[in-house]
């Protein structure tokens, strides 16, 4: 379980391996653990659930602070 909640770069480090290689230990381990019921779906660190949230398309709702908290608004404030 440890491994399949471990960044790629962090894994890598520790491995001395390239991040690409770590990616697909991690990948792979998710896999088995899917595979054995052990988790139910696809895995997602906090970081990349936030990387994937950040790069959908977004609407602004004309209020700064609300835009802030949905996580819709872009850093130029517009």
């Amino acid at each position: 379980m440890d491994l399949v909640v471990t960044s790629a770069h962090e894994l890598a480090m520790d491995i001395n391996a390239l991040k690409e290689s770590a990616a697909a230990f991690i990948m792979a381990a998710q896999k088995i653990l899917r595979d054995s019921r052990i988790i139910e779906k696809e895995f997602l660190t906090a970081e990349l659930a936030m990387e994937k949230r950040r790069s959908m398309l977004s609407s602004p709702t004309g209020s700064r602070v609300l835009d802030e908290l949905l996580l819709r608004g872009n850093s130029s404030g517009n």
